[in-house]
Parts: structure tokens; C-alpha cells; sequence
């Protein structure tokens, strides 16, 4: 396996800074995000592929501290989609830690448990857009195994998540959705 280094490099130059992490624990380098509102963040895996750990970095110093950790015993299905980032330092998380998920989490700055988003049985493949704005998160799921839709996420926990549409789910679909949410 090849050895992974993530450095942070100041935009007027210098010197880099090394981020540092539990490399023998964590080799894999999965994902890394820096959003607005969010912390410089990576989520690193074992060798195994069951654990996983979702960092904030501080780009001065290095220093990681984690955000949330997940376990599982077989297999962690890595999610690309997040976590993504609101403006006020809360991050969005797809969860999958029971036959019920994956499902989609509110989480606060430090990575705290706010509220599960998305009820049993509507199980989120990926995260598609959010509008902080007007306080929805666009995600691609299915409540069957034959085809998954785009549905609409209410972020303060009030009302249930609704399906955008009738037509079945893919690329074409989460496009139009996400066009459809910039314009609103």
C-alpha cells in the first residue's frame, strides 16, 4: 500500500504544514473536505476496512481531532457524499450502522449526534445537494431494492422527508434536482 501524506500549503508560500494522523491505525485516506463553515476535515479507514474516523484538522498546526468515529464488525460502505459541511459549522453524515440504513444525520460542529434526518425503510444511497437557505438536503434513496428517487430533507427535523417526482433515480434526475433547488 502506498504511503499517504495530506500537507496544507499557505497561499502567500512558505512551508507546508503536515497533517498529522494515526497513519498505522488509519492508512487509507478516503476523503477530504473543506468547506465553507467547516473545518479542513478528512475520514481515514483501517487496513480492514471496519473502522473509520472522520477528522478536523487544524491547517496551522496539524493537529487532527476526531469528529465521529464508525465500526463494523464485517464492512464499512464508504460514502463520498459526505460529510458535507452547513455554514454554521453542523455537518450532514450518512450513517449505516443497522439493516435500517444507511440513513442520513444532522451532526453538530463537534460531531455530536443532533437528530436522525431520514426514517427506517428509506434508505439514502448518497447526498446530493443541500440548500441551507431554505433548510433541505436533496438525496438519492429507495424504499424498495428496484429503483431509487430523488427525496427532499427537511434539516429541522420538522415533517417528514417528501419524493421529488415520480420518475425513477440516476444521474439525470439528481441533475435536474439539484438545478431545480439553485434556482428556488
Amino acid at each position: 500500500n502506498a504511503h499517504v501524506t495530506l500537507a496544507v500549503f499557505p497561499a502567500e508560500g512558505g512551508a507546508p504544514r503536515w497533517i498529522e494522523w494515526d497513519r498505522a491505525r488509519f492508512p487509507y485516506l478516503c476523503t477530504v473536505r473543506w468547506s465553507k463553515g467547516g473545518p479542513l476535515a478528512i475520514t481515514v479507514m483501517d487496513r480492514l476496512q471496519q473502522d473509520l474516523a472522520l477528522l478536523a484538522c487544524d491547517p496551522v498546526t496539524g493537529v487532527t481531532r476526531p469528529l465521529l468515529t464508525e465500526r463494523d464488525d464485517k464492512w464499512i460502505n464508504l460514502d463520498q457524499s459526505t460529510p458535507r459541511f452547513l455554514p454554521d459549522g453542523r455537518f450532514l453524515w450518512l450513517a449505516e450502522r443497522d439493516d435500517s440504513g444507511p440513513w442520513l444525520e444532522l451532526r453538530a460542529a463537534d460531531g455530536a449526534l443532533v437528530r436522525r434526518l431520514t426514517p427506517p425503510g428509506l434508505r439514502v444511497k448518497e447526498l446530493s445537494h443541500v440548500h441551507a437557505a431554505l433548510g433541505m438536503a436533496y438525496v438519492n434513496a429507495t424504499t424498495d431494492a428496484f429503483e431509487d428517487h430523488a427525496w427532499r430533507v427537511p434539516l429541522d427535523g420538522k415533517g417528514a422527508p417528501s419524493r421529488v417526482g415520480t420518475e425513477a433515480g440516476g444521474d439525470a434526475l439528481t441533475q435536474r434536482v439539484i438545478e431545480y433547488a439553485q434556482l428556488r
